[in-house]
């Protein structure tokens, strides 16, 4: 291994904690000042050495995904080139045995995120020489098993997904309110 490090696999967990202040009436939460803090659990590691967790990480691939937009003008001008990052991922491939312990507790954490994935409570770092990933989200999860042998294979794809995008020319609205200028108002 390049540098002497195992490749890692490391799961954070979060619990969401509602910090919003009472009402007046010391009951009713006040609506605009709601407050959500993250409080960080004990982070649950894997490494994947196949000499100390039976795990092996057989294939790794990265991949960044752009979009590009082209914006040309009426006028003749040099176009606008647009672009926005979508998607930053990594698939890794793993072979195991199927009696191992370890895959069973990465299996077991893996349902553990599944619960997680609306609430935003859980992030995955990999670590695997240069190829690394920070704070990812699950994308996929796989399991392979044959009948002929005792091995398993494991795909995990991990995703550092962008935002929604905003609109580049947002529509103007009327001073005063939420909606945009009605056809036929300036």
């Amino acid at each position: 291994m390049l540098g002497g490090l195992d490749p890692i696999i490391i799961f954070e967990f979060y619990k969401k904690i509602d910090l919003t202040p009472a009402g007046p009436d010391g009951k009713i939460p006040v609506a605009a000042q709601k407050t959500l803090q993250f409080v960080p659990l004990p982070p649950i590691p894997i490494y994947l050495n196949e000499q100390l967790t039976q795990l092996y990480v057989d294939k790794v691939d990265k991949s960044i995904d752009i979009g590009t937009d082209t914006e040309t003008f009426i006028n003749g001008k040099d176009p606008d080139i647009l672009q926005k990052g979508i998607a930053s991922g990594l698939s890794v491939t793993l072979l195991c045995k199927k009696d191992s312990i370890t895959m069973m507790i990465l299996s077991s954490v893996i349902d553990l995120i599944y619960e997680k994935v609306t609430s935003k409570e859980y992030a995955i770092t990999f670590l695997y020489g240069a190829t690394t990933i920070f704070r990812a989200v699950m994308h996929s999860f796989k399991i392979s098993q044959s009948a002929e042998n005792d091995k398993m294979e494991v795909t995990i794809e991990l995703s550092r997904g962008a935002k929604q995008p905003s609109p580049t020319n947002p529509v103007p609205s009327v001073p005063g309110s939420s909606g945009p200028i009605p056809v036929g108002v300036s």
